[in-house]
């Protein structure tokens, strides 16, 4: 069901700006644009008028939705918009995406004899889908004219190449991805620390799971307080699908579960509102797209709702988060062991 919150874009983009300007230093290193938004509080550009909302329709032969409509009578395009999204479509610059990427063609080669609904649907929407993003690094984001609720509202599609796999921002409230991508009313958040009396902390380089070698930093985090440690792999587009919950008090760990390789270990009384059973079933097949997500989303929520937590995807985005060197995710080598780690790095030189 959409949500049927109301919502105006106005607040919620002041928010966004000022989030954002407050998240950068003032050693006046940035770019010219991003100095002047900076000091502007304003990331947005002028409104634009229905006349020239009009014209777009026109042009493109389909009336928008309306929350995009309601975007652009705000601000005519967007800066910073999120996802690595540096400049996003106003009425100028949103246009038919017509395969542009070459998605739908790569996604058409690994096409079967008995393709899935979703599997079309990847080839289909870089065909028929609204192009929003005009400069990212590596990002696409379309608004896909084949897929509209009751509310007249476009699923929001999103694809990176560094990420492997394609992301729908449909039918989410404290969204997992939270860009101000105009589209879906329902797509936004406000961004704001984890939670009552929680701190966060997020590793971006973290190692590929071995789970014979995974050790939870957990423990050693929380020497006098709580520690809630997740990862999750099950969409990881390079190896098998995997997903991680330890939670830690006072240098102890209390309990833990890991899947991965089609298997549960559990350590300790799972509470029955985070038991993996309630999210993994025993299968022989890899699960589809559609499945994994719902999985995905479930456990999240369940984990949101028995921490009382959420993610301050801003923070993860723009904001200068402390950093801190943790304790390895992989155990020592035992008796007759031997680790090896290879890092390899390209640059321009």
């Amino acid at each position: 069901m959409t949500d049927a919150t109301p919502f105006t874009w106005g607040p919620f983009l002041r928010d966004w700006s000022g989030e954002w300007s407050d998240s950068l230093s003032d050693d006046g290193t940035h770019a010219r644009e991003d100095e002047t938004a900076r000091r502007d509080r304003r990331l947005g550009f002028p409104a634009a008028p229905e006349e020239r909302i009009a014209a777009l329709e026109e042009h493109l032969g389909r009336r928008m939705p309306p929350s995009y409509r309601e975007f652009l009578a705000v601000s005519d395009g967007w800066r910073h918009a999120g996802g690595f999204i540096t400049l996003l479509a106003g009425t100028t610059e949103a246009r038919w995406h017509n395969d542009a990427s070459g998605l739908a063609a790569m996604f058409e080669e690994y096409l079967d004899e008995d393709p899935t609904p979703e599997e079309l649907r990847d080839v289909a929407v870089w065909r028929r889908g609204l192009q929003l993003d005009v400069e990212s690094d590596a990002m696409s984001v379309v608004l896909d004219p084949g897929d509209v609720d009751e509310n007249g509202e476009w699923a929001v599609y999103t694809w990176a190449s560094w990420r492997a796999h394609m992301r729908s921002l449909r039918g989410r409230r404290e969204s997992r991805t939270t860009p101000a991508v105009p589209g879906l009313r329902h797509v936004h958040a406000r961004h704001a620390p984890g939670g009552a009396r929680w701190s966060f902390a997020f590793d971006g380089d973290r190692p590929r799971l071995a789970p014979q070698r995974f050790v939870s930093p957990a423990a050693a985090a929380c020497a006098d307080a709580r520690a809630v440690v997740v990862w999750g792999g099950l969409r990881d587009g390079h190896g098998n699908p995997f997903f991680h919950l330890s939670v830690a008090k006072a240098g102890a760990e209390l309990y833990a579960f890991t899947y991965a390789d089609g298997e549960v270990r559990r350590t300790g009384p799972v509470p029955p509102d985070l038991d993996p059973d309630r999210f993994f079933t025993s299968q022989e097949e890899r699960a589809g797209t559609g499945a994994v997500i719902r999985t995905e989303r479930a456990l999240l929520e369940a984990i949101a709702g028995e921490f009382g937590v959420h993610l301050p995807r801003h923070a993860i985005t723009w904001g200068r988060l402390h950093t801190f060197t943790t304790r390895s995710w992989t155990r020592p080598p035992q008796d007759g062991e031997t680790f090896s780690v290879i890092r390899f790095e390209w640059g321009s030189n």
